[in-house]
């Protein structure tokens, strides 16, 4: 019996053609053909071998995506925090910014948001709600990696 065919051209990674088959065309009756096989007698063709050009930002574009999860969960960590690491994070938002160490460790230990700080006149010592959070992502930062040091992340 004879049926017509279709032809379909894939591009991409080679280390990833076997979970593009499997997911997508495994369902169908197909026969894949390397190109270059078929190809291989057209003048000036050769196959595009370059190595991608935004592979180190793409991993570390990876990493931050991966701290986010990763700082959501040390953020639930600190609403239960034991007072050795209470005491921890006091320090890290006392080096953070000195005047402002208080409102930073019960906004974080308490998992307080920056407007209910600002209602209960506490901003005073705020240029901006921009200040506030990087304030709080930079304590975070720095309690992780004392965590990290004192080989008590818990993640």
């Amino acid at each position: 019996m004879i049926e017509k065919m279709k032809f379909l051209s894939i591009t991409g990674p080679k280390a990833d053609i076997d979970r593009v088959v499997n997911q997508y065309l495994a369902k169908y009756e197909i026969h894949l053909e390397n190109a270059m096989a078929q190809l291989n007698q057209v003048q000036n063709l050769s196959p595009f071998i370059q190595i991608n050009p935004y592979k180190e930002v793409l991993a570390k574009a990876e990493e931050f995506t991966g701290l986010l999860g990763e700082e959501k969960q040390l953020k639930q960590y600190c609403l239960d925090l034991e007072l050795p690491d209470k005491l921890l994070l006091l320090q890290c938002a006392h080096e953070c910014n000195p005047m402002v160490e208080d409102d930073l460790f019960y906004s974080i230990s308490k998992g307080v948001a920056f407007q209910v700080l600002a209602r209960k006149g506490i901003d005073q010592n705020y240029k901006c709600h921009a200040d506030v959070y990087g304030y709080k992502r930079k304590t975070l930062a720095l309690f992780r990696s004392a965590l990290q040091a004192c080989g008590r992340y818990p993640f």
